[in-house]
């Protein structure tokens, strides 16, 4: 199962809607969810279960970011002219840094969907100039620009979601982890005692109710330390989180809490807490056992956080845990509104230092130039193609 791959599936390929395919060791899978969003869900489940791959760039031959007019001008640019000039470093970082972001969305619309080695060096990059928030909003608003609705919003593996989750694993995220989940899940990891709830899985109906107590009983312990070091949640964080919630609510209003829950949980707290040996939070992986408990804890939050309970027609097992669910929404709903709080915001802005929350920065401002035009001749062939198509 390492080795194996995830594609999202053209409706007009399979003849069914909301189709995705699992590529096994050579051997095709093809799954069909029940509507977009269980599709989109689908796959983000799978694309932090270490037992998969990421989702790969769906097979199509549009980008997921379009292509402006300026932005072909800028990428020939850089291929044909830059180096003719005097001065290229300085003509590229104006281009770069121009605030219509139109060289950056023809690089990222060049972008394979599984290799994040350019949106990293543009973090750096965007950093270095103290303008790492400016690149981020700048995606995460083309996002939201591109989306037609609220419930497929974020949900998707594109330039916006990765960058957040490139910057949110950076040091700034880490240390956030690491006063929240991660006590906590060093402790499961060090427990011997069980918290499997599936009947088929545990023949004596005792130790069921057991372990299900004790799984609601660290979950509650999850939630409780998360709510408890909210002031921890790093200044970054809320400024983009409340940029979005501002964006979205007018768009789609029944989206301005569930957009919060799905960034802070679905794509931070759970990845941490079911893969942490991924972002060096361990030095080895959990065993199959906690690695089991770290999921059900993870599908617990983030039925809380997207405000479900679970109907039980996947795993009826988990109905069980509908209570935790119910009891938990309103001090969910209240944390959101503690992350995206304007005058706590304000507040922290007035004492913040603008170099703390940037991306880490591990090359000179020049290597990183000369790696972005380096990047952009590898895809020489495929700008070609584009100047060719357009003229």
């Amino acid at each position: 199962l390492e080795s194996s791959e995830v594609f999202s599936i053209d409706f007009r390929v399979a003849n069914r809607l909301n189709c995705f395919e699992v590529d096994v060791q050579h051997h095709k899978y093809l799954f069909s969810a029940e509507n977009p969003q269980e599709r989109a869900e689908w796959l983000d489940v799978i694309a932090y279960i270490p037992l998969f791959a990421k989702e790969k760039k769906p097979k199509s031959k549009e980008s997921p970011l379009k292509m402006t007019p300026r932005g072909m001008e800028m990428l020939k640019k850089i291929l044909y002219k830059l180096p003719n000039l005097s001065s290229p470093e300085k003509e590229l970082e104006k281009n770069l840094l121009h605030p219509s972001f139109e060289t950056v969305q023809a690089l990222c619309s060049l972008e394979q969907i599984d290799d994040d080695g350019l949106l990293t060096t543009l973090l750096s990059f965007f950093s270095v100039h103290n303008k790492t928030l400016d690149l981020l909003q700048w995606a995460l608003s083309m996002e939201i620009k591109n989306t037609p609705s609220g419930p497929t919003l974020f949900r998707g593996v594109s330039v916006a979601t990765r960058m957040l989750r490139i910057y949110s694993f950076d040091k700034i995220g880490l240390e956030y982890i690491k006063v929240t989940v991660l006590p906590l899940v060093q402790e499961i990891i060090s427990s011997k005692q069980s918290f499997e709830i599936d009947p088929q899985k545990i023949m004596n109906d005792q130790e069921v109710e057991g372990n299900l107590k004790r799984l609601l009983e660290i979950s509650q312990s999850f939630l409780e330390r998360i709510f408890s070091k909210v002031e921890a949640c790093p200044i970054s964080f809320r400024i983009l989180f409340k940029g979005v919630q501002t964006q979205v609510t007018p768009l789609f209003p029944e989206m301005k809490k569930l957009v919060i829950g799905g960034f802070i949980f679905l794509r931070f707290f759970c990845p941490a807490i079911v893969t942490p040996e991924k972002y060096g939070l361990l030095n080895g992986a959990p065993s199959e056992e906690s690695r089991r408990t770290l999921v059900l804890i993870s599908k617990l939050l983030q039925n809380l956080a997207n405000s479900v309970e679970f109907d039980g027609s996947k795993e009826a097992y988990m109905t069980t845990m509908n209570n935790f669910v119910t009891a938990n929404l309103k001090a969910v709903s209240n944390f959101f509104d503690q992350l995206t709080d304007e005058n706590l915001i304000s507040s922290k802005l007035k004492n913040m230092d603008i170099r703390d929350i940037q991306f880490s920065v591990k090359k000179s401002p020049q290597e990183l130039l000369n790696k972005i035009h380096t990047l952009t001749i590898e895809k020489q062939e495929v700008i070609d193609k584009l100047i060719e198509k357009y003229q």
